[in-house]
């Protein structure tokens, strides 16, 4: 459900710009979690802790560090914060029992509709009839109101595809069927690049050729 809440029914003019509403909501339920009794440290937290610290050496050296770690003053929800609070969720439901696997099919899941939603998009010339005015290019936007927030979703729900492959092949394949198209629809290079060397890190060794082909 969350998932799809966050995915599938974002949309640019009925979101809270500020998206303090959210991230105050997030964090509660981060809270919560981590401290809740838990059953121990998940196999996660080693690649959630590296992928945080490599985020902060980055956002440190980039350009404009003030943005990267305290976010612009419209959008707060690709800062520091929102980032830590994000790896925060899914620590604390790690720590609770709740399955990876069970967590990447919810992501795939919700994924889809959007997917379909951004090829349509594209399809049609960049005239959407839920938009006020046509896309200035025609990079898909989808219901994440930018190529680059929806290429970023795109890349995890094709990360999560991949993760999932072993035990549920069909889906795995059905969602690549929507959601590569959906990404290079995009033009989300940086997306394009991650979801890459995701699927060949994570899908079965015989199909890294393949992979590395497409």
């Amino acid at each position: 459900i969350a998932a799809g809440a966050a995915i599938a029914f974002w949309l640019p003019g009925t979101a809270d710009p500020y998206q303090s509403p959210r991230l105050l909501a997030l964090g509660a339920a981060a809270h919560w979690l981590l401290t809740r009794p838990a059953g121990g440290r998940s196999s996660l937290e080693p690649y959630l802790l590296a992928g945080l610290g490599a985020w902060l050496i980055a956002a440190i050296a980039a350009k404009d560090a003030t943005y990267a770690v305290v976010g612009s003053y419209l959008s707060p929800f690709d800062c520091l914060t929102a980032v830590l609070i994000y790896a925060a969720l899914v620590i604390g439901a790690a720590r609770t029992g709740a399955g990876g696997g069970a967590a990447a099919e919810a992501v795939v899941l919700a994924a889809l509709p959007v997917a379909a939603y951004a090829i349509l998009q594209r399809a049609a010339g960049g005239n959407d009839p839920l938009l006020p005015a046509p896309l200035p290019t025609l990079r898909a936007v989808a219901t994440q109101g930018s190529p680059i927030y929806l290429g970023t979703i795109l890349a995890m729900a094709g990360a999560c595809a991949a993760g999932i492959a072993p035990r549920r092949p069909r889906l795995a394949l059905g969602a690549a069927v929507l959601i590569l198209p959906a990404l290079a629809c995009t033009g989300t290079r940086g997306a394009i690049l991650g979801a890459a060397v995701a699927a060949l890190w994570l899908i079965p060794r015989r199909l890294a050729i393949l992979a590395l082909v497409a």
